[in-house]
């Protein structure tokens, strides 16, 4: 996941995040950048991402993460709760 993400993140800002803790914004991404990640990580897992997403949660551990839970089915998400 984090890979993948990762890979993105080289094609929209011309540099590849060294550790999940790199921020997209610091590595020079910007509300543009933003707008055509959500796009491509929304296609990629056939689940909408929002740019909102992008930038609450700017790390590629979070982002990771983000799409980790958009992947498990809304089912299997209620399954877990009490």
């Amino acid at each position: 996941m984090e890979n993948e993400l990762a890979d993105m993140w080289e094609q929209r800002l011309g540099e590849r995040p060294q550790d999940v803790a790199d921020d997209f914004f610091e590595l020079g991404g910007n509300s543009l950048h933003a707008i055509v990640l959500a796009g491509a990580v929304s296609r990629w897992i056939g689940v909408t991402v929002s740019v909102a997403d992008v930038f609450d949660r700017p790390t590629l551990a979070e982002q990771a993460l983000l799409v980790e839970h958009l992947l498990v089915p809304e089912t299997a998400r209620d399954d877990g709760e009490a």
